[in-house]
C-alpha cells in the first residue's frame, strides 16, 4: 500500500504564463476546431468580476477569470486564454496476492487518484476530478497462463493540465486517440483515458518451455459523461451580470479528446450546424463509446536465435446522432475504426549485436467531422455518416540493439511513415463534394531514433 501526492504549476512568467499564444489559439477562433471548447462559467462574467479585473496580467493588472487576458473573451470562443494553471493530486494504491498453492497464485489491486485543477492560478474557480481502477488477476500453471480483469472509471475533470509539444508538431498518437493533437497530459491517458469507465482485460499464455505466448485483450468503456456542454447561457439571462451574448462551451477542466461538444456556431464558426435552440437547449445528447480488441504471438527460436512478433488490435470510437445534417447530426456523429497490424523480426546476431526489422500498418477510417467541414456534402446528401477519412499508414523500419559493456547499451531505429489517404476529395468545398483539398492526408517521412543508456 502506497500514498502520493504531487503538485504542478506554471510560472508567472509576468502575464498568461506558457499557454500565452501556444495554447490559447487552440481554444477557437470562431472558424473551426476548438479542441478544448473552454469558456468563463456564471460568476466570472466581464460584467461580474468588473473593469478593474480585466487588465491583462502582462500589463500588471489582476484578471480572476479562469479563462483572462480579454475584455469580451469570456463570452465566446473568440478570445481570452488561460494560464498560468495548477494542479495538486494525491492518490493511493494497493496490491494483495493469495497464494493457492503448486505455484499458483490470485492478486487483488487498485488505485484511486483525486486532483484539483485551476485554469488560472489568479483565479479562485477550481475543479475537481477522480480517476479509479479495480482488479483481480490469476497466475496459473506455475505462470504459464496469466489473467486479469479490471473496472476503470476517470472522470472529465481528472487531471485537466495541458501542455503543447513545440510548435508545428501536430501530434496525433495513434491507435489510441487519448489526447488532442500537438497536446499532452501529464496522466497516462491510455491507462486512465479522460471520460470514461468500463471493463478492461487480458490474458498471456506461454507455451513450449516458454519460447512462445500468445496474448490477447478487450475494453468496453462508455463515456461517464456526455459531451453536453455545461455552461449554457443566453444574452442578458443573469440581469446586470450579463452576459452580452450568449455563453456556450465547457466551464475550464472538462476533457474528451474524441467525442467533441455538439454542433453550433458559436463553438465552431459560421460553417456549423445548430444542434440548440435559442434557448441553448440541446437538440439531442447522445453518449459516446469505445471498443478496444487485440491479439498476439510471440516466439523464440533457438537456432538460429531468432523472435518473431506479431499482433493485431481494433478500436472502435462510436456515437450515433438522430438529427439530420442540417441540424448538425453529421458533426455530432462520430464511427472511426482504427486497425493496426504489426510485424518484426528481431536476430541475436551475437551475444552484443541483437538486429530487427519488420513493418506496422494502421489504417483509419470512418466518419469524424465535429466542425462540419462537410457539412455542405452531408446536407446536400442527406447522409450523416459518410467516411471523412480513410487513409493508410505502412511503417517499415530497422534497428539494432548494442550490448556495448555490461552497465551500457546502445539501441537505434528507422522508421520510413507512408501515409496514404482514400477519399476522393474535391478542389472546392461545394455541394456533391466530400472534402476540400486534394488528398490533404497523403504524406511521407523519415524518423530515426537512439537510445544510449549506462547504469552505475
Amino acid at each position: 500500500i502506497k500514498g502520493e501526492y504531487a503538485r504542478a504549476i506554471q510560472e508567472q512568467n509576468g502575464g498568461l504564463g506558457l499557454t500565452t499564444g501556444g495554447i490559447a489559439g487552440i481554444n477557437g477562433n470562431g472558424s473551426g476546431f476548438a479542441p478544448l471548447q473552454w469558456v468563463n462559467p456564471p460568476g466570472f462574467f466581464a460584467a461580474q468580476i468588473g473593469a478593474n479585473q480585466i487588465a491583462s496580467n502582462g500589463a500588471g493588472g489582476s484578471d480572476n477569470r479562469p479563462i483572462a487576458g480579454s475584455s469580451t473573451g469570456d463570452e465566446s470562443l473568440l478570445g481570452g486564454a488561460f494560464g498560468p494553471q495548477s494542479l495538486d493530486t494525491w492518490g493511493v494504491s494497493g496490491a494483495y496476492a493469495f497464494d493457492i498453492g503448486e505455484g499458483n497464485e490470485i492478486r487483488l489491486d487498485g488505485e484511486f487518484a483525486r486532483s484539483n485543477y485551476r485554469a488560472n492560478r489568479n483565479s479562485s474557480f477550481d475543479v475537481d476530478g477522480n480517476a479509479y481502477r479495480v482488479g483481480v488477476g490469476a497466475n496459473l500453471f506455475d505462470g504459464d497462463l496469466d489473467l486479469a480483469v479490471e473496472y476503470v472509471s476517470t472522470d472529465a475533470t481528472y487531471d485537466p493540465f495541458v501542455l503543447s509539444y513545440p510548435t508545428g508538431l501536430g501530434v496525433t498518437r495513434l491507435p489510441n486517440i487519448n489526447f488532442f493533437p500537438g497536446l499532452y497530459s501529464l496522466h497516462d491517458t491510455e491507462k486512465y483515458p479522460h471520460n470514461r469507465e468500463g471493463v478492461r482485460a487480458k490474458g498471456t499464455y506461454k507455451f513450449n518451455d516458454r519460447r512462445g505466448a500468445i496474448w490477447g485483450k478487450v475494453g468496453f468503456l462508455d463515456q461517464k459523461d456526455t459531451s453536453l456542454y455545461n455552461v449554457r447561457v443566453t444574452p442578458g439571462a443573469l440581469g446586470a451580470g450579463g452576459p452580452s451574448a450568449a455563453v456556450l462551451g465547457f466551464s475550464p477542466g472538462f476533457i474528451d479528446p474524441v467525442f467533441s461538444g455538439f454542433a453550433s456556431p458559436l463553438v465552431f464558426g459560421a460553417g456549423s450546424a445548430n444542434s440548440f435552440t435559442a434557448n441553448l437547449a440541446p437538440l439531442e445528447n447522445p453518449s459516446g463509446e469505445h471498443t478496444n480488441y487485440a491479439v498476439g504471438v510471440t516466439y523464440k527460436f533457438d537456432k538460429p536465435r531468432i523472435k518473431i512478433d506479431l499482433g493485431y488490435e481494433r478500436n472502435e470510437y462510436e456515437r450515433q446522432s438522430g438529427l439530420a445534417a442540417i441540424n448538425g447530426g453529421s458533426q455530432n456523429n462520430v464511427d472511426l475504426d482504427i486497425d493496426t497490424i504489426h510485424t518484426e523480426l528481431g536476430w541475436e546476431a551475437s551475444d552484443k549485436w541483437t538486429l530487427r526489422g519488420g513493418a506496422d500498418l494502421v489504417t483509419i477510417s470512418g466518419h469524424f467531422d465535429p466542425a462540419g467541414l462537410y457539412n455542405s456534402f452531408a446536407i446536400a446528401t442527406n447522409d450523416i455518416n459518410f467516411d471523412t477519412v480513410d487513409s493508410d499508414q505502412v511503417i517499415p523500419f530497422v534497428g539494432f540493439d548494442f550490448d556495448v559493456s555490461e552497465n551500457t547499451t546502445w539501441n537505434m531505429d528507422l522508421r520510413y511513415f507512408s501515409t496514404e489517404s482514400n477519399i476522393n476529395n474535391g478542389t472546392t468545398l461545394v455541394p456533391g463534394t466530400v472534402g476540400s483539398s486534394q488528398n490533404p492526408f497523403d504524406f511521407e517521412g523519415i524518423q530515426v531514433s537512439t537510445q544510449f543508456s549506462l547504469k552505475f
